[in-house]
């Protein structure tokens, strides 16, 4: 039996990105024609996650350029700081109210601390 080995579309050894994805190529095996869905998945996963996270930072990008910032470090802190989203009113922390200190009884407030044994 003669066994060839599938490679993908290459340029010069690089992966040609906007024919068919490598995940494809990687998962199908000359043996078997089965297709690996589940890391098939995983792959389109993580390159729709990248592409969100470009279009996000190339935004910022244009927004810090438009904005006219001083200096190349305000630029940066821009982009690195463009997946934060600003609070919402409803987004406060509402924390129980109790004591900070749950060890002191709530009707002990004269300061005395009770003697260690």
């Amino acid at each position: 039996m003669l066994r060839m080995r599938i490679r993908p579309p290459s340029w010069n050894g690089i992966f040609v990105r906007s024919r068919v994805p490598f995940a494809f190529w990687a998962m199908a095996t000359p043996r078997r024609d089965v297709i690996d869905f589940s890391a098939l998945e995983k792959d389109l996963r993580a390159g729709v996650e990248s592409e969100r996270k470009y279009r996000r930072e190339n935004d910022a990008k244009l927004r810090a350029v438009r904005q006219g910032v001083a200096s190349y470090q305000q630029f940066r802190d821009l982009v690195l700081t463009s997946h934060l989203t600003p609070l919402d009113k409803n987004d406060k922390n509402t924390r129980k109210r109790g004591p900070w200190n749950p060890v002191v009884a709530p009707g002990n407030h004269s300061g005395n601390t009770p003697e260690p044994h």
